[in-house]
């Protein structure tokens, strides 16, 4: 149930970054041009990979996207000091990547647009379906799967007092007249 969706929000779900068809990746890249707001899903027993990088510096720095939601799924398969130190290199290698390109100039301003949100999919689904007590066992409540910070964080920056959605177009269409 995403209220949000109703108001005519569209929810687009691209192809990968490593597709091997060299096509869908495109479609990835060109769809961006349109794109609001980006969620990125990396998953949290994997290091950002230097393509996942290189996506999140391109779609903030050349792109039309002025907000990076960066999901970092699958986080009951790991610990949760783990969880900090996927999110601490992440930003790191955002920081090393911008700066080996010369951009350290707009490094504040690409990390101030980058949100990262843990979340356990797998898990926020059983306590959608009939399967709560299964996800308790497991030591996660629903606040703890990262589904409802998730639907807030959305929430917010689309419809929230503070609605960013207006900001996020504006700040688009200057990226635009800027390149």
């Amino acid at each position: 149930n995403l209220k949000f969706v109703e108001e005519g929000v569209q929810i687009v779900d691209t192809p990968g970054l490593d597709d091997p068809v060299v096509q869908r990746e495109e479609i990835t890249l060109e769809y961006l041009a349109g794109c609001d707001l980006l969620i990125h899903l990396m998953n949290a027993a994997q290091a950002a990979t230097k393509k996942d990088i290189d996506f999140i510096i391109d779609a903030l720095l050349y792109r039309n996207v002025a907000q990076l939601l960066i999901v970092i799924t699958r986080i009951d398969a790991i610990k949760e000091k783990d969880l900090e130190e996927v999110i601490a290199y992440t930003k790191a290698s955002i920081k090393a990547r911008l700066s080996e390109q010369n951009k350290d100039a707009k490094l504040d301003d690409i990390i101030a647009k980058i949100v990262f949100i843990p979340m356990s999919g797998k898990l926020a689904l059983m306590h959608k379906t009939q399967r709560k007590s299964e996800a308790l066992a497991l030591g996660y409540d629903l606040e703890k799967t990262g589904l409802p910070r998730l639907e807030r964080y959305l929430e917010e920056v689309l419809f929230g007092e503070q609605s960013q959605k207006a900001k996020l177009i504006i700040d688009a269409n200057q990226k635009e007249i800027e390149r």
